[in-house]
Parts: C-alpha cells; sequence; structure tokens
C-alpha cells in the first residue's frame, strides 16, 4: 500500500512512472527555476519547457540526468545571446510551469553538458526498460539501426512488442508484399510473427487515441490515460498508457486449494486458477483398487492404472501383457473346447464362463429334420415324408433326418439358402445379384458370395478442385462430383513466379500465383556496384537503375557503350569499314555485323571463260552456272545449254531461244521457239493468218489535192509502209483511239502488239511526227522486239498547220499507200540520208526520247545508227542542227561527241520528263534514277550528265542518195540504215524496194496475203 500511495503523489512529477522501484526517489523532486527571460533573436529563441524529475533539460533540447537523490532539479533556457538562469521554488504544484519572474542574462553561454547516460536495472520489467528507453531517446529501430526520438511516429508489435519507426515499417511492408493492398501480409522483424491488415497507423500503446502528442510529462508515444486493456480477468489494466506488457492484476480472488487438497489458501488473485497443483504426488486409489496414482498433483479423474502383467484369454490359447483392470479379454479365435457329450467342439469365438451343451444333443436338437421345417421325425408315418429316416435319436452323434423341403435358412447377406435340407453350414451364397461398378455408370451379374469389386474401363475424366485437371482414374468413385475426396488435386503448381527465379509450390490452383515469398536480407546492387537497394528485397526486383556508362571492353576491341547493366552485353554498334566478301568494295556497317556479302555479282573469271554469276560470297568460286553463250552453226542463235567447257561443239540439239512472229495486221502474235537443228536447220515459220479477233479489212480514204496544210513523208518511211499496208492499218485505228479517248488514257496510253525493229521505227515516227502522239519502247523479252504504248502529248502538237484537226494527219499514209495512179509522189519528201543529221550515243533503249529532247520544229525522223545505243536525228538545215547541239551541250559543235547538258526545267522539250520503260537517258530502274538523282544534286543541275548521252553534229557522206533496203551502215545488223555508206551497195529491187510500178511482192511478214 506505501508504494502504491508514493505512485500516485508521484504520478505528476514523473515522466517514466513505470519504474516501481525509483518512485520514492523522485517524489521530492521539483523544478525551482521560474524566472522568465529576455527573448532572443529568431532562431535561437527557447521555449521553455516542463523539466522531468529525474534530470535536467538544456535549452537547445539535449537531456541529462542526475541520480536525483532527493535534490531540487534545474532548468537552464537560452535566451538571446546569453543564458538565462531562472530559479524559483513553488510546492504543491504538479508539474513544472513557466515563472513569472525575470532572470538575469549573463554574456557568457554556458558549456552544453555531456549526453545522459542510461543506466539499465538489472532486476526492472520488460515495460520499464521500453518506457526508459523510448523516453530518452535511446531505442534503435532494427530496420534503419538508429534512435527512436520523442517526436518520431513508431509501431510496436503486438507480439514482441519490438518498436520501429512507422515509416520503417511501412516500407518493410510494402517492400515484402508490394504495393498491390489495401490489406497485406508481413513478419515482424524482431519475432517473425505474421501480422495481417492495413497499413498500421501511429496510435498510442493502449490504442485509444491516434497520432498522440508529445509531452515531457507523459511516457513517449502515450495518450496518457489509463491503458484499459484486458488481462484476461474481469479488471482491465489500470496502469497509464505504457509500452510491453500490461502487469498481472493485483484484485483479490476467492479461495482456492491444490487438486489433491494438501495445500489450501483463503485468497487468490485475481487472474490466478482457484485450483493448481502443489507439486506432490497424487496418491488417490486408482480404478483398479490395487493401486494409487502416482502422477503429480492434477485436476480431474486419475488417469488408468499402467502396471502391466501377462494374462491369458478366455480360451487360454493366447498369452498378453494387459494393464491392470483389463485382464479379461478375448483373442476372437475359435473356441476349440471339448463340450460335454465329448464328441464336439465348442463352435463359438472365444468366450467368457463355460461353453453352452451340444446343440446336437436330442434334448437341445429336438425331434426335428436337419433345416427344422419337418417335425416329429422319429415316427415310422413321417419315414415316407423323409429323404433319410433315422428313428428316434438317442445322441448327439447320430445323424440328423433329412427332409425333401428347401432349407431357406437366411445367411448374413440377407438371403435364403436354395440348397435341400443338409447337414453342416449352408455355404457361400449362391444367389445372383447386379453390383455396380465403383463410378455407378456400369452394372455387372455376379454370386452374391463374390465380394470382389466391381470396375469398369471408363476413365474418369471430371475436372479436380484446381480446375487445371481432370481426373484419369478409372472407375473412379466420385465420377460427375468435384468435391469428391478424390478430386482434390495434389499436384505441385510449378509455374514459374513473376520473379522468374522460383516456381510455384503451392497445390494447383486456378487464377495467378501469388507473389514469390522469397525475401532477401543482402543489398541488391547495380552491376558497377555506385547504386544499391537497402534489404528487405522481394524475390525478382531488378537491378536498380544507374546512369553511369558499362565502358566494359568487348571481344571485338570497343568499349560497350551501354549503360551499367547485368548479363551479357549488347551488340556492338560501332560503325566499321571492313571489305565485302569478294572484295569487291568497302562496306561501313556496324561492328556485330561481320563482313557481309555487297550485294553485287561476283564477276570473278572462271576456267571455262565466263564470270561468276553468283552473289558477293566468300571462298573459291563454284561452277559455272550461265549457259554457254556461244554462236550455234546453223541459226547463229546462243547456245542455251548449261556451260560445258570440256566439249569444243555445241550438242546439236533444237534450238531452244523464243522468236515471234505476227498476222498481216500485226495483231495476233505468236511465241514460238528456232528449232534449227542439222536435221532441221532452215525452218519455215509462217506468220499466222488473221482471224476474227482482226478488225475487217477497211478501204482507205483515196487521196485529193494536195494542199498548203498536206502531211508530207519521208520516201524511206513510206517503202517501210507499203511493205506492211494491214500493219499501217492498224496502227490509225490505234491513233484513232487514243485521241478519241485522250481523257481516259492520259497518264495510261495505250500499248501496241509486239513488233520488230522496222514496225518499232514506222510506228514511233508514225504517231511521233504525223499524229503528234507521245510514245515509250522497251525491250520485249524475245530479242529483236519491242513494246511500244502510245498515249496522247499532253502539250499538245507543235505545228498544226501540218496536220488536220484534231491531230489526224490528211492524208493518211493507209491513203497514200493504197494509191495507184501515181498521185502518191505528190505528197512524199526526200528519203533522209543527205539531210543535216545529229549523232547521238550512249542511248539506252529505243530512243524515243530524241523526239522531245530535239524538238518537233524542223525535225525530218529519228533513225537508228549502225552501232549499239547509236542514233542519227534528221533535221532540215544545218543552222537548226547547230541551234540545237547549242541548246543541248551548252557549248558550240564540236569534232568529237559532247556530253548532253540540259537544264532542269527546260521547257523547249520533255526531256525532264522521265519514263520507267527505258529511255534515251540510261537504263530504266533505280540505278537511272539513282544516277540522275546524284547528277540533280550536283547545282547547277543538268539532265544527261553522267549517263553517257552524248551529240555530235555528223554530215551526210552521200547526197542525193535515198537508203534502200540494201543500203547498210557499215557494223548494221538491222538490213537498214539511216546513213548510207559511200556508195550503196547494189541488191534485188523486189526485197525491201516496194515501189508501186514494181510488180514483184515482197516477202516480209508484215506483208499482206492478200492484197492483190
Amino acid at each position: 500500500s506505501n508504494n502504491s500511495s508514493n505512485n500516485n503523489s508521484s504520478s505528476n512529477n514523473n515522466n517514466n512512472n513505470n519504474n516501481y522501484n525509483n518512485n520514492n526517489n523522485h517524489s521530492n523532486s521539483r523544478s525551482k527555476g521560474r524566472g522568465k527571460g529576455k527573448k532572443g533573436t529568431k532562431g535561437d529563441r527557447h521555449k521553455g519547457r516542463a523539466a522531468p524529475p529525474n534530470g535536467d533539460v538544456d535549452g537547445d533540447g539535449d537531456q541529462s540526468s542526475d541520480n536525483n537523490n532527493g535534490e531540487d532539479g534545474e532548468r537552464e533556457g537560452n535566451g538571446g545571446e546569453g543564458n538565462n538562469e531562472r530559479r524559483g521554488a513553488r510546492k504543491g504544484m504538479k508539474g513544472s510551469q513557466r515563472g513569472s519572474g525575470k532572470g538575469k542574462a549573463n554574456n557568457q553561454k554556458r558549456e552544453r553538458r555531456p549526453p545522459a547516460v542510461i543506466v539499465e536495472d538489472p532486476n526492472a520489467t520488460l515495460t520499464e526498460r521500453l518506457t526508459q528507453s523510448l523516453g530518452s531517446g535511446h531505442y534503435d529501430c532494427m530496420i534503419c539501426i538508429s534512435n527512436i526520438s520523442r517526436n518520431s511516429p513508431v509501431w510496436t508489435c503486438s507480439k514482441c512488442w519490438a518498436g520501429f519507426h512507422l515509416k520503417c515499417i511501412h516500407t518493410w511492408i510494402e517492400r515484402s508484399c508490394g504495393k498491390e493492398g489495401p490489406e497485406f501480409a508481413w513478419m515482424c522483424p524482431g519475432c517473425l510473427h505474421n501480422h495481417v491488415g492495413h497499413l498500421p497507423d501511429y496510435e498510442c500503446f493502449c490504442g485509444k487515441e491516434r497520432d498522440p502528442l508529445s509531452s515531457d510529462y507523459i511516457t513517449a508515444h502515450s495518450c496518457g490515460e489509463p491503458c484499459q486493456k484486458s488481462r484476461g480477468c474481469p479488471h482491465p489494466c489500470t496502469e497509464l498508457c505504457h509500452p510491453g506488457p500490461c502487469p498481472p492484476c493485483r484484485a483479490i480472488g476467492p479461495p482456492g486449494s491444490c487438486h489433491c487438497g494438501r495445500e489450501e489458501s483463503a485468497t487468490t488473485r485475481c487472474g490466478d486458477p482457484s485450483r493448481w497443483s502443489c507439486g506432490q504426488s497424487c496418491g488417490q486409489l486408482l480404478s483398479c483398487g490395487l493401486h494409487r496414482c502416482e502422477a503429480r498433483c492434477h485436476g480431474g479423474p486419475c488417469p488408468p492404472c499402467s502396471v502391466t502383467s501377462p494374462q491369458p484369454c478366455f480360451c487360454g490359447a493366447v498369452e498378453e501383457e494387459r494393464l491392470c483392470g483389463q485382464e479379461d479379454f478375448s483373442c476372437n479365435n475359435p473356441c476349440g473346447m471339448p463340450l460335454g457329450c465329448g464328441e464336439h467342439e465348442c463352435e463359438l469365438t472365444c468366450h467368457a464362463g463355460e461353453c453352452p451343451p451340444c446343440k446336437l444333443e436330442p434334448e437341445v436338437w429336438g425331434d426335428r429334420c436337419a433345416c427344422g421345417k419337418t417335425n416329429h421325425c422319429s415316427r415310422e408315418s413321417a419315414a415316407a415324408l423323409l429323404v433319410r429316416w433315422v428313428g428316434k435319436r438317442t445322441s448327439c452323434s447320430d445323424p440328423l433326418p433329412i427332409c425333401a423341403e428347401r432349407c431357406k435358412r437366411r445367411r448374413d447377406c440377407g438371403h435364403e439358402c436354395t440348397k435341400v435340407c443338409h447337414t453342416g453350414p449352408c455355404g457361400p451364397c449362391d444367389h445372383v445379384v447386379t453390383k455396380d461398378c465403383r463410378c455407378g455408370r456400369t452394372s455387372q451379374q455376379r454370386v452374391c458370395s463374390d465380394k470382389s469389386e466391381v470396375v469398369c474401363q471408363q476413365v474418369c475424366k471430371t475436372r479436380k478442385r484446381c480446375g487445371n485437371h481432370k481426373c484419369d482414374v478409372v472407375c473412379c468413385p466420385g465420377y460427375n462430383n468435384r468435391d469428391h475426396e478424390d478430386h482434390f488435386c495434389l499436384n505441385v503448381c510449378r509455374r514459374p513466379l513473376r520473379c522468374g527465379n522460383h516456381l510455384c509450390e503451392d497445390f494447383c490452383h486456378l487464377g495467378l500465383c501469388p507473389p514469390c515469398r522469397v525475401v532477401s536480407n543482402v543489398p541488391l546492387s547495380c552491376a558497377c556496384g555506385h547504386t544499391e537497394i537497402p534489404p528487405p528485397i522481394r524475390c525478382g526486383v531488378p537491378p536498380p537503375p544507374c546512369d553511369r556508362p558499362c565502358d566494359a571492353e568487348l571481344p571485338c576491341g570497343h568499349k560497350c557503350l551501354s549503360r551499367c547493366h547485368h548479363g551479357e552485353h549488347p551488340l556492338c554498334c560501332q560503325l566499321v569499314s571492313r571489305p565485302c566478301l569478294g572484295r569487291h568494295r568497302d562496306m561501313r556497317h556496324p561492328c556485330h555485323v561481320g563482313t557481309m556479302s555487297c550485294g553485287q555479282t561476283c564477276q570473278a573469271p572462271l576456267p571455262c571463260g565466263h564470270s561468276c554469276a553468283s552473289t558477293c560470297h566468300s571462298g573459291p568460286c563454284g561452277a559455272c552456272t550461265r549457259s554457254c553463250g556461244k554462236k550455234r552453226a546453223l541459226c547463229q542463235h546462243a547456245c542455251q545449254e548449261s556451260c560445258h567447257p570440256d566439249d569444243d561443239d555445241c550438242p546439236d540439239v533444237p534450238c531452244r531461244v523464243k522468236i515471234k512472229v505476227a498476222c498481216a495486221c500485226g495483231k495476233i502474235v505468236e511465241e514460238r521457239r528456232c528449232g534449227a537443228w542439222s536435221e532441221l536447220p532452215r525452218p519455215d515459220h509462217q506468220p499466222p493468218k488473221c482471224n476474227s479477233a482482226c478488225t475487217a479489212k477497211t478501204t482507205p480514204p483515196p487521196l485529193g489535192p494536195k494542199e498548203s496544210t498536206s502531211t508530207l513523208y519521208a520516201e524511206d518511211l513510206y517503202r517501210l509502209g507499203f511493205a506492211r499496208r494491214r500493219y499501217v492499218q492498224t496502227l490509225e485505228e490505234i491513233f484513232e483511239q487514243v485521241l478519241s479517248n485522250s481523257s481516259a488514257t492520259a497518264g495510261r496510253g495505250v500499248q501496241l502488239p509486239s513488233c520488230d525493229e522496222r514496225c518499232r521505227v514506222l510506228a514511233v515516227e508514225y504517231a511521233r511526227l504525223h499524229w503528234h502522239l507521245r510514245t515509250t519502247s522497251k525491250a520485249d523479252t524475245v530479242e529483236g522486239w519491242w513494246i511500244v504504248r502510245v498515249e496522247p502529248n499532253s502539250s499538245g502538237p507543235a505545228n498544226t498547220s501540218s496536220k488536220a484537226p484534231g491531230g489526224r494527219p490528211k492524208p493518211l499514209l493507209s491513203s497514200l499507200l493504197a494509191a495507184t495512179d501515181g498521185s502518191q509522189s505528190n505528197f512524199l519528201t526526200s528519203a533522209l540520208s543527205f539531210q543535216p543529221r545529229l549523232r547521238f550515243s550512249g542511248v539506252k533503249g529505243g530512243g524515243d526520247e530524241i523526239y522531245d529532247l530535239v524538238g518537233p520544229t524542223s525535225l525530218l525522223g529519228v533513225r537508228p545508227g549502225a552501232r549499239q545505243g547509236e542514233v542519227f536525228a534528221f533535221v532540215e538545215k544545218s543552222t537548226v542542227a547547230v541551234e540545237i547541239i547549242r541548246r543541248l551541250t551548252q557549248q558550240p559543235p564540236k569534232n568529237e561527241p559532247t556530253l548532253v547538258r540540259v537544264k532542269v526545267g527546260t521547257t523547249s522539250s520533255s526531256a525532264t520528263t522521265s519514263s520507267s520503260t527505258g529511255s534515251a537517258w540510261g537504263p530504266a530502274g533505280a540505278a537511272n534514277r539513282s544516277a540522275a538523282a546524284a547528277a540533280a544534286a550536283k547545282g547547277p543541275a543538268f539532265i544527261g550528265e553522267g549517263l553517257g548521252l552524248r551529240v555530235m553534229l555528223d554530215q551526210s557522206l552521200v547526197s542525193g542518195a535515198a537508203p534502200g533496203p540494201s543500203t547498210r551502215v557499215e557494223g548494221s545488223t538491222t538490213g537498214w540504215g539511216a546513213v548510207a555508206k559511200a556508195k550503196a551497195s547494189p541488191g534485188p529491187p523486189a526485197k525491201d524496194n516496194p515501189v508501186p510500178e514494181q510488180k514483184e511482192e515482197v516477202p516480209d511478214n508484215w506483208d499482206d496475203d492478200d492484197d492483190e
């Protein structure tokens, strides 16, 4: 009672009043300083606080402790630049308060006291030690290993009472469980006790107040109110809010005694049991009545006697160690003891007492048959009804009479015996019953005595509780019952967890696997160790990002340019220059790519004389894959067989080169094989005949008188068209279609049937100069044949005075060819031979764009030259030719070919337009476009520069001589040319010189079959 009164009297003066051993020492502690000092400067102003009874508090917040043996406490404060010592005495107050007296400021600052040294009492309770450590700020958080101050929010474990910073425990929970929320499951860092719930809040120890205010008058992190926690008894805790466990209840309880009654007490403490064990031997008599209980004093009945002794069974056949009081037992074997008759043995199981009398005794069995259905069997009158009559029985050994009735005794299974009256046991039941299998899907007919289980061969296939697997048991007893005990899936999930390092160890389940439960207490750092994540770290957390460069040396010798990383280094992307596989050129590409092919043809010389046709490769070239290419002896085509360097002569097989032949109108074109070989050296390829698909022959309009606007034709063009009169009519039909549908065919044009070189020259010049249409030509798949596309000229005709309205020339060439009265000579001009001409070299394709390049003004015609890529353009006057050369080359004419340099944007011709089908500017495709783009990128931009197109002024070698079909340019392979030699070689006039007055037929594929 004295301790209790002292505790209550000092509760207002001592913050840490849970130290019950020092209550008397703190009861006289008072704060004597009550002076009011001057206000200091901002930042150094001291806010006076009441000093706790067990120590002094400096103005800067440092606390020091004294032994406090009844001495008065002191309070010191800093006021402005000096220290104010304020002392005053005041008794009967509950704590230190701010005094009203004024203190005197000292000009010299007082020295700071050293930090307090906490001396723990070895006999102090856990609550007292926690109160002292938390109040003095010397308690360490086990997560961050730093002190917990009085003002820091904390959380304490309800199991081990350890305290942690609230922020630290939140971080621990989030790293252990992730941030899914709102409920979490985590383990206490101190005792590893599992906690489940929301993130903890800052509450006082008793849990009544949230975010308790810090005060020097009460225990740190407490509310200062009574605890009121339940202690397992009717009386709640009466202590002020405190850390740690509540002290035991001190209330007085009812009287009590030990279980055996040796110890008794008039009163007990509340919460203590009223019955207890005194620790002595119980000594009560056991149920056997022979021995006493040797266990310690205990509650409840005494255990059974544990003394054992060897005891026989009832029949004496088996002997076992039996507990005291449990000596009698049955071995459950047949008794086998001889009965009183001396003839039979007891058929009962091992039993207590005497065996019953023999049941076959006449007195016991009676006068009945073996099945018991027939009585009075000993009478002679019953002999006729019995199968076996034995007369009157005198002993148990006499046989039993047998009747003719069925036995019908009930077996253990419930069925009746179907045998005829018999002696002895009935035997196994032979009744046929229907038994279901274990799964209940099938049934079988079996004898009742057959106790084997019926099993079908059907697989269950019922989905188990996990929802992922199906039962694969044959004849499963839980068929179609997902909740059956046999359908609990015992497979381990074993799916990879999200961490990527571990597998799910739970039983097979639905949905996502739980997060990995592995938590590491080792810091996780980046590859270079510059940055790290402190523990705890959940498995699967990626390493922290690091902005430092890797700078590791790669196998290629370069440094890794990526940021700090784990695992293998990324591919090296440094640009390097290496030769291609075939050593054709240097290629610039990333380092990790290695040596690669440039994509060009190898072109390395092979032993056979060809060049390698494979794409740029490494190592030696393989076998030649090209065709032979030698000229055949009979048809002059190239040999199409595979390269055969060992054979000098090409194989004598039919030539496989494709040729084309066309009908007279040119609309039907057939593709055939040459077929020339030793057995058929000159194959006769007859042209196809016109059919219904060809347009019916029409009569051209007659020639009218010559007018000033009449169209004039060159004489060599007239002779070329005379041999192809039906083809000229086809051209005029197509040209009329292009003009009539100029808006529909704009940008697309109309494609002419495939034609040979002569028909191409005829079609292009007729369309360009006389119909003022635009043409483009590209080579066909068959050598020497062309595909010509005709489209309207967007710029319109340049000279409308030389043609009829609408672009149709007057007269038509077909009318001129049909005239037989000699009037056609009025519309003819001299053949193109002696006129001034421009020699173009380096032309790629048919050269249709030469018409656009030169312009329609004063242009007489364009003819192919004798050499590859050579074209002649004939003009009216030499002055015009000089003017054209100046415009194309930006230079005066020279005696050598000059590069064509037409500026971009030239309006005098459509030379700036490109064609996808091949043109005078070079080959069609990406190479031509890229070369033109490269040339245009150089300023000032010129078209033709770098593409090899050159031009020069060329003079006629022969004046006045028209080039005929036998007139050949040197080296020409076309059979006719625009430039003749100094002297034309004589030739048969009927071959290709269809003058009207000559009657010879012209043997040409384009001639009409039935014109005459």
